[in-house]
């Protein structure tokens, strides 16, 4: 519902804050496709020149690209969400776009996408003190770590372990309920050596 009425409403929003509402509109639109919401256009100038929407941007025609099966085309859309992202620097942007593009080259490139898979959680970490926000990093570097049978699975393991603690119990998508199989499963890779 909200959704429809910033479009509807789009011509009324102040111009110094549609920048951010078309970008929100479009990973929006991005995030739920195929569905039932008519596509955000996002062609004008003011969006191209502004860093931080383009970044987003970028990451929301990336994230249609993977419902569309275009991977190639996404990976394109992601590393450009990455390289504009550094150039501010934005670290949602920077961690989103190396996250998600290790996460779909995982199968065909495993040994790139462990390398981008590391690089989001050195962001991560390097940006933000509170790593149960960026959880899915960490699964996703380890689901890229079994697939490489990386020896510092056993360290991804115990942080796991560690901030899977920190996790809301409820509402939103990355609960502890999500990640309850990634927990389960990283206590394989632990050892107590005492």
């Amino acid at each position: 519902a909200l959704y429809h009425k910033l479009k509807q409403e789009f011509p009324y929003i102040p111009s110094y804050v549609r920048n951010i509402v078309s970008s929100t509109l479009l990973h929006h639109y991005a995030t739920n496709f195929p569905s039932n919401l008519s596509k955000v256009r996002v062609w004008s100038n003011s969006y191209h020149s502004d860093t931080s929407s383009l970044a987003f941007i970028s990451l929301g025609k990336a994230r249609e690209e993977i419902r569309k099966g275009n991977i190639r085309k996404a990976i394109s859309y992601y590393f450009k969400a990455f390289k504009t992202s550094l150039s501010i620097p934005h670290p949602t942007g920077i961690v989103n776009s190396l996250n998600d593009t290790s996460w779909y080259l995982k199968e065909k490139h495993p040994q790139f996408s462990l390398l981008l898979a590391k690089k989001a959680v050195y962001y991560s970490a390097w940006y933000r003190e509170d790593l149960s926000y960026d959880f899915a990093v960490l699964d996703t570097l380890f689901e890229v770590q079994k697939i490489n049978n990386d020896l510092s699975i056993c360290e991804t393991s115990m942080i796991i372990q560690h901030y899977y603690g920190f996790l809301p119990n409820s509402s939103g998508k990355y609960t502890k309920e999500h990640y309850k199989k990634t927990l389960e499963f990283s206590k394989r890779f632990c050892f107590d050596l005492e």
